[in-house]
């Protein structure tokens, strides 16, 4: 019996311990944490590994003699159109306001997630490869995520509370919108046990826009929809949408909208938006001069009496605030362009609603990003045709119907055939 090697390169090496220091960035905040994994992340070790990683890929072309960008050149351009939309508007605000830095960590935070998911596919992109990194992902954070269930139960005696209109869990953790990316994968691939997985701890960390998107996202599943192309009118209508958002945000900030609310559903709206009223209401009402992306993190704020610094919540209004209506357009705009197919749309349509109720770029989401981008990536190049096949959408097989080169997949497993 022969015993068979199996070859691992420095960079498959490197993109898994990346992925593994970023999965314990779910497990650093105040609520929501483990002692080890707030030791590793104060280190910065994830952001070394991830720079490390990416240029050991761009060694490995250049070694190679194929550094030219072919596969994904599109959903590059896009995306760092979106990036340089905001610095030109950014920059056009400094100059009036004063010239700062507060632009560079929040490029960074845009740009290292796309390009290492970029790196992750180059090379490989096949079905198999991208299979087992999601299975890894959703492994290495259930393990975490159970810890933290377990530390809550025993040791922190916390109360075992659930209100899905005020959103509060002894369980609640932003991995839910993790959870629910690797969802709408494995319900592409129509993983079963995948999608069991995934689904039941997206219902225990107990977002609500995640929990709602669940919803939709099985409904969908059930559906066998197609990953057909989607029209650019889709992608623009999507950016409209988003961008007027923060002009109905502050009419919820209103008096008149607050007492409604509270008598259609019994609660205040300050309970509801977890008390983000009052940043809203302070980023509204304090007349901040904007320097352009990232200002808002480096101003402060009334609030109670006193200047502090306040975290929105909120990256759509922070964007609208930042660099106005025009700067939020056209970012959604184009990073709405990178989604090519159906299910690529519903990670930017996912991505987008988060961004109405937490701070997607930022330190904090680059997992989100980079696990979006990657999906986006997958499901721009793969189609299926709703019976657990998954094929090349693109090829001249899958023009023809004859699928010479097929991919099956049922139930998860891989199979080829001719």
């Amino acid at each position: 019996m022969q015993n068979k090697t199996i070859k691992v390169s420095l960079l498959d090496v490197l993109i898994y311990l990346s992925l593994t220091f970023l999965c314990m960035q779910f497990f650093v905040s105040n609520s929501v944490k483990i002692g080890f994994c707030m030791f590793f992340d104060s280190l910065g070790i994830k952001h070394i590994l991830m720079v490390v990683t990416i240029v050991v890929g761009l060694l490995s072309d250049l070694r190679r003699g194929k550094f030219k960008i072919s596969k994904f050149s599109y959903e590059l351009k896009m995306a760092l159109f979106a990036v340089i939309s905001l610095l030109v508007i950014s920059f056009g605000y400094m100059a009036f306001n004063g010239f700062a830095d507060y632009w560079v960590s929040q490029v960074y935070f845009l740009v290292i997630p796309l390009w290492f998911a970029y790196t992750i596919f180059k090379n490989d992109y096949s079905v198999k490869r991208f299979k087992s990194i999601v299975r890894y992902l959703l492994v290495v954070t259930s393990i975490l995520y159970t810890i933290f269930i377990i530390d809550t139960v025993f040791f922190q005696n916390a109360e075992l509370e659930f209100s899905f209109m005020k959103s509060t869990s002894p369980f609640e953790s932003e991995t839910a919108h993790f959870y629910l990316l690797i969802y709408i994968f494995y319900t592409f691939i129509e993983d079963k046990k995948g999608r069991a997985v995934s689904a039941f701890f997206c219902i225990m960390a107990w977002k609500r826009i995640s929990l709602i998107c669940l919803l939709l996202i099985t409904i969908a599943g059930f559906m066998k929809l197609r990953n057909k192309r989607i029209k650019i009118g889709y992608i623009v209508a999507i950016a409209v949408i988003f961008s007027i958002y923060p002009l109905i945000n502050e009419y919820m900030m209103t008096a008149e909208f607050g007492r409604w609310f509270s008598e259609v559903t019994g609660i205040s709206f300050v309970d509801f938006s977890n008390f983000r009223y009052y940043a809203f209401k302070a980023a509204i009402d304090g007349g901040m001069k904007s320097q352009g992306l990232g200002t808002f993190f480096s101003v402060r704020v009334p609030w109670y009496g006193h200047f502090v610094n306040v975290s929105l919540h909120n990256d759509i209004m922070r964007l609208y605030l930042e660099v106005s209506i025009v700067g939020l357009f056209l970012f959604l705009l184009f990073t709405g362009a990178v989604a090519r197919r159906r299910f690529s749309m519903f990670v930017i349509l996912y991505l987008f609603l988060e961004m109405t109720g937490n701070h997607l770029i930022g330190n904090g989401g680059i997992p989100y990003w980079l696990l979006g981008y990657s999906l986006i990536f997958f499901f721009n190049m793969y189609d299926r045709d709703g019976l657990g096949n998954v094929y090349l959408a693109d090829s001249e097989d899958s023009k023809n119907k004859k699928l010479k080169r097929h991919i099956s997949i049922k139930n998860g497993k891989i199979s080829f055939r001719k």
